[in-house]
C-alpha cells in the first residue's frame, strides 16, 4: 500500500518550469490573437474527450486497483476499457466529419481542421490511456519519468521547429508539436516502461467487466460533462461577447493556474489507488485519517504556495509572458484564490471515487456550472476577462466546498469538524490585506500574525498529530526526504 507520491511530487516540480518555458515560448511566438486561436482548438478537443473518453477512463483506476490489489491481474479490466474507449473514439470521429464544416469554421483552420482534431484526439487518447495504466500498475516512477520526459520533448521540438528550422508561427505547427510530445509517451512506454509480455497476453473483453465499467461510469459521463462546462465555458463565452484577443489574455492566465494546480494533482493522482486499496483491505480508519487531519495539514501547507504567489502575481505574469499579455495579471491573482479552496475538490475526490459517490460529484459539477455560466453572462459583459475570472473563481470555491461536505459525509466524519475550513481562510485574509495595505513592511506584519496565530491555533487542535503520521508511513519516500518531513512535521506536532 504505499505509494511513491515522491517521484510524481519530483516528476511535477522538475516539469513546471520547463511547462513555464514552454508556455512563455508558445504566447511569445503566436502572440495574443493565435494564442487565442489555439486555446479554442484545445477547448474543442477537450470536448469531445470529455463528452467521448473521460467519463469512462477513472474507471481503469476504480477497477484496476481494485483487480491488481486482489489478482495481480489487469486483462479484463484493460481489454473491456480499451474496446468501450475505441468504440466511443470511432463516434466521436464520425461526429467531427459530419460537423467537419462547422468546426472548420469555429477554428479559423477550414477544412483541415477535421484532420488535426482527430490526430490531436488520438494521440492524447493513447498517451493518457498508458498513465491511467501505469498508475493502476502502481508504476509511480515510469509515470513521473513519463509525465517529465514529455514536456522535455515538447520543449525541444518547439525550439527546433521555431528557433533552429525558423517555421512559420501558425497554429497548426504548434499543433504538431503537441502531437509529437504525445506520442513520445507512446515511445517512451515501450523503451522504458513495458511490463512483462504476459501482461499484454492476458488482455482480454468480459461483457460482465464492459457493463460493471458503463454502470460505474455513466454518472460520470455527465459530471465530466459538466466538468468540461465549468472549464471552458468562459473561453466560449469570452468569444462570443469579447475578441480572439481577450481569449488569448485570458488563457494565458488559465493556462498558469493550471500549471499551479499541478502542485497539488501529485496527490489525487496517488490518493486515487490509495483510499481504493486500503478500502478493499477493510483500513476505512485511515481514510478518516485521511479526511480529518492529513487533508487540514495539506491545506496549511498549500495557503503558503497560494500566498507567495498572490505576493509575486504581478512580476510573474510579466516575466513569462510580457507587456503583450499585461491583462493576464488580475486575471491570475483572482484565479489564485480560487486555488486556494479547489485543494478540498482535488484531495476529497479520492474518497468519493473510491466509494462509488459518482452521482454525488455530478450533482456537484452540475450547480457549479449553473452559477460559473450565470455568473459569466452577468459579469463578462460588464467586467470583461476579469469577470469571466470571478465567475470561475466563486465556482472553484463553491465545488471544493461541496466536495469536502460529500467526502465527510461519505465516511461519517462528525459534522462539527470544520477545521480543514479554517485552513482556507489564510489566503483570502491576506489577499484583502494586499488590496488595503500598500507598504511591504505591513504586508509583512500581516503574513506574520496571521501565521502566527493558525500555528498556535495548530497545535491548539492537534491536526499533526502522531497517530496521524502513521498515514504519512504509507507513501514511499526517499530516506532524505523522509527525514526532512518527519522534522517539519515535528514542529507543529
Amino acid at each position: 500500500m504505499a505509494y511513491n507520491y515522491s517521484a510524481i511530487a519530483l516528476a511535477q516540480f522538475l516539469s513546471m518550469p520547463v511547462s513555464i518555458f514552454y508556455l512563455s515560448l508558445v504566447t511569445r511566438v503566436l502572440g495574443v490573437e493565435k494564442f487565442g486561436q489555439l486555446t479554442i482548438f484545445l477547448a474543442v478537443v477537450q470536448f469531445f474527450f470529455c463528452v467521448f473518453i473521460n467519463w469512462s477512463r477513472n474507471s481503469i483506476i476504480r477497477f484496476g486497483s481494485e483487480a491488481f490489489a486482489k489478482e495481480k491481474n489487469l486483462g479484463k479490466i484493460i481489454g473491456s476499457q480499451g474496446l468501450i474507449m475505441f468504440g466511443f473514439f470511432i463516434l466521436a470521429v464520425l461526429l467531427l466529419g459530419i460537423m467537419r464544416d462547422y468546426f472548420g469554421n469555429i477554428l479559423g483552420l477550414g477544412k483541415q481542421a477535421y484532420l488535426w482534431v482527430v490526430l490531436y484526439l488520438a494521440a492524447y487518447i493513447l498517451s493518457d490511456f498508458i498513465l491511467q495504466f501505469l498508475k493502476v500498475r502502481h508504476k509511480m516512477r515510469s509515470y513521473a519519468l513519463a509525465i517529465f520526459l514529455r514536456q522535455i520533448i515538447l520543449l525541444l521540438v518547439f525550439s527546433l521547429m521555431f528557433f533552429v528550422f525558423k517555421f512559420t508561427p501558425f497554429v497548426t505547427n504548434v499543433i504538431i508539436v503537441e502531437i509529437i510530445s504525445y506520442l513520445s509517451i507512446l515511445a517512451i512506454f515501450f523503451v522504458i516502461a513495458f511490463p512483462h509480455k504476459r501482461i499484454l497476453s492476458s488482455i482480454s473483453y468480459s461483457n460482465d467487466t464492459a457493463k460493471e465499467i458503463l454502470r460505474y461510469s455513466w454518472p460520470v459521463m455527465i459530471m465530466m460533462i459538466l466538468g468540461y462546462s465549468m472549464m471552458w465555458t468562459d473561453i466560449w463565452m469570452i468569444k462570443f461577447f469579447l475578441t480572439p484577443s481577450a481569449v488569448g489574455e485570458y488563457a494565458a492566465a488559465n493556462r498558469l493556474m493550471q500549471l499551479v494546480e499541478g502542485i497539488i494533482m501529485p496527490a489525487s493522482i496517488v490518493g486515487l489507488p490509495l483510499v481504493v486499496s486500503l478500502r478493499t483491505v477493510g483500513a476505512d480508519s485511515l481514510v478518516h485519517t485521511f479526511a480529518t487531519k492529513i487533508v487540514p495539514q495539506l491545506c496549511f501547507f498549500w495557503s503558503f504556495v497560494v500566498v507567495a504567489l498572490l505576493l509575486a502575481s504581478g512580476k510573474i505574469v510579466y516575466f513569462i509572458f510580457g507587456e503583450n499579455f499585461a491583462a493576464s495579471g488580475i486575471v491570475f491573482q483572482v484565479f489564485l484564490l480560487g486555488l486556494s479552496f479547489q485543494v478540498l475538490s482535488v484531495l476529497y475526490t479520492s474518497i468519493l471515487q473510491a466509494y462509488d459517490w459518482t452521482k454525488k460529484m455530478a450533482y456537484i459539477a452540475g450547480v457549479c456550472v449553473v452559477v460559473n455560466i450565470l455568473l459569466n453572462i452577468v459579469l463578462i459583459p460588464r467586467w470583461g476577462i476579469n469577470g469571466a475570472a470571478v465567475s470561475k473563481t466563486c465556482s472553484l470555491i463553491i465545488c471544493g466546498l461541496l466536495y469536502a461536505r460529500s467526502a465527510r459525509s461519505c465516511i461519517k466524519v462528525p459534522k462539527d469538524n470544520y477545521i480543514v475550513y479554517f485552513f482556507l481562510l489564510i489566503p483570502i485574509l491576506l489577499a484583502i490585506s494586499l488590496r488595503i495595505f500598500h507598504a511591504n513592511s505591513i504586508r509583512l506584519l500581516v503574513i506574520i500574525v496571521v501565521y502566527g496565530l493558525t500555528i498556535i491555533f495548530i497545535k491548539k487542535t492537534k491536526i499533526f498529530s502522531k497517530e496521524a503520521w502513521l498515514f504519512w508511513e504509507k507513501i514511499k519516500m526517499p530516506v532524505f526526504a523522509r527525514s526532512l518531513f518527519k522534522k517539519i512535521y515535528g514542529v507543529f506536532t
